[in-house]
């Protein structure tokens, strides 16, 4: 494997002598449609993407360009398949596991709400608390993966979640008990499960990447799905506290073997290597943008499957009735990760994509939510609030690699949750006090109003912030981007 340090104009120059132009690819397209930028052939297209490249526009239809130097890595290649199926289905199984029970964190603050433990801002805070730390330890997290490896680290997390959700089933009367464990242990946990999961697919992968992306992302929403819906006939069946003891041998049980089967496909040279003469992340105007709009968004992002249960309550519908629909926006999330990422990979591009998804979430919940008093409406409002969102999250990984280049995929990712980590922890909570500030639950559903505002308002805002990552790349309109 040869690494030639180059400049811009060589490499410029070597590539247009090995394919044809971009131009002469988008010029065949019809007129109307959404033409790609890439090359011709995958296996031109892995060759440009695997630089890592700051991405800028150059000419009239290119999104990338390579700036400053890069490094050639003509011998790398994607198995594009085998182990990576296997790794990509345990990767699935531990987001159903550790972020599921995130998920249905609604499920169980509506109980613990309605036996008066604390007001719901406090609660959302012990919710807001286990997405904090994904976030903010997104950084050291993964520098303890490259130490000790995607394996070990997962199964620490994993034992961290599966003891947090037993130890849990003691601390039902106690708000600093859940504090600790719903918050700092499965936070902390799901920290490690995340960084040890969310790019592992993707050494697999190059030209499937934002569909293996999507399928493991869609783990969460179907993992939300299914412990809402558990979660609730546990706690119908055999009370709280043995639920989550239940939940929490469950996780030990189907999570810490599955961790076992973690492996990483194609990995970067030696940071030494392809470090030098890149450009900081910083540096990068799309990346600005981005990270953003990934702060503003993660304000709201956590409250409506916080909040759902609580919301079907307050409109008089059972609580098995908000269990479903708490399991119905995690399914329309899983769909929304998934469908997104085949949107992405085979149309629209991962950036345009990304635009749609926030779009279709601000709307429901500005527009559709507000006029959710009955269950019609807001199976509605669930379906356009859960894809959208789980849109959202699941196209941060290829659109890093995208705009960052594939080596510097860990690097971008970290600074967006660390940057949505104040969100993720205040978001709820502020929906909360904004509940409670115009009635709470018992005021029916008027008093929910200003904090459905607050997620519409400032998800719109996010995608405004995402179109501009998107015409930062390309200003036409008809290109994939």
């Amino acid at each position: 494997m040869s690494k030639t340090l180059i400049s811009i104009s060589s490499t410029e120059n070597a590539l247009s002598a090995r394919r044809p132009s971009a131009t002469s690819v988008t010029s065949r397209a019809p007129a109307f449609a959404f033409t790609s930028t890439v090359p011709a052939s995958s296996a031109e297209a892995h060759e440009l993407s695997s630089y890592p490249a700051t991405p800028a526009v150059s000419g009239r239809n290119s999104v990338s360009s390579v700036q400053g130097a890069a490094l050639l890595d003509d011998d790398e290649g994607y198995p594009e398949g085998g182990y990576g199926w296997v790794v990509t289905l345990a990767s699935f199984v531990l987001a159903f596991h550790f972020l599921g029970i995130l998920y249905s964190w609604g499920v169980i603050q509506s109980q613990l709400e309605e036996a008066r433990l604390a007001p719901a801002s406090t609660l959302a805070f012990i919710g807001g608390l286990s997405a904090f730390f994904p976030a903010a330890l997104a950084i050291p997290s993964s520098m303890l993966v490259a130490r000790f490896g995607n394996r070990p680290v997962a199964c620490a997390g994993m034992t961290l979640v599966g003891v947090g959700e037993t130890l849990s089933g003691w601390a039902t009367r106690s708000v600093p008990g859940l504090f600790v464990l719903q918050g700092g242990f499965l936070g902390v946990g799901g920290s490690l499960c995340f960084m040890s999961t969310c790019g592992l697919p993707a050494t697999y992968f190059k030209r499937k990447r934002g569909l293996v992306t999507g399928f493991y992302s869609a783990g969460a929403g179907i993992g939300g799905a299914v412990f809402s819906v558990v979660t609730e006939r546990l706690i119908d069946k055999i009370g709280l506290p043995w639920t989550f003891r239940a939940l929490g041998l469950e996780v030990l049980l189907f999570g810490l073997p599955t961790c076992w089967l973690l492996r990483p496909g194609v990995t970067p040279p030696p940071a030494s290597a392809h470090a030098v003469g890149g450009p900081s992340v910083f540096k990068n105007k799309a990346f600005i943008f981005l990270l953003a709009s990934c702060v503003i968004v993660s304000f709201p992002f956590f409250c409506p499957p916080f909040f759902l249960p609580l919301y079907a309550r307050s409109i008089s519908l059972s609580p098995a009735a908000g269990a479903a629909l708490g399991a119905g926006y995690n399914l329309a999330s899983a769909a929304g990760r998934f469908g997104f990422g085949v949107v992405a990979d085979f149309s629209v591009g991962n950036i345009t994509a990304f635009v749609l998804a926030l779009v279709m979430a601000g709307l429901g919940a500005m527009v559709v939510w507000p006029l959710s008093t009955s269950a019609g409406p807001l199976i509605v409002f669930v379906l356009l609030s859960g894809m959208g969102c789980g849109g959202y999250f699941s196209l941060q990984v290829p659109i890093c690699g995208q705009i960052l280049g594939s080596y510097r995929v860990s690097t971008g990712i970290g600074w967006l949750e660390l940057g949505g980590c104040i969100g993720f922890l205040l978001g709820p909570s502020t929906a909360g006090y904004l509940l409670e500030s115009f009635g709470g639950s018992d005021a029916g559903a008027i008093a929910y109003r200003p904090a459905m505002f607050y997620v519409g308002s400032t998800t719109l805002a996010s995608a405004v912030l995402a179109l501009a990552v998107r015409f930062t790349l390309s200003r036409r309109v008809f290109v994939k981007v």
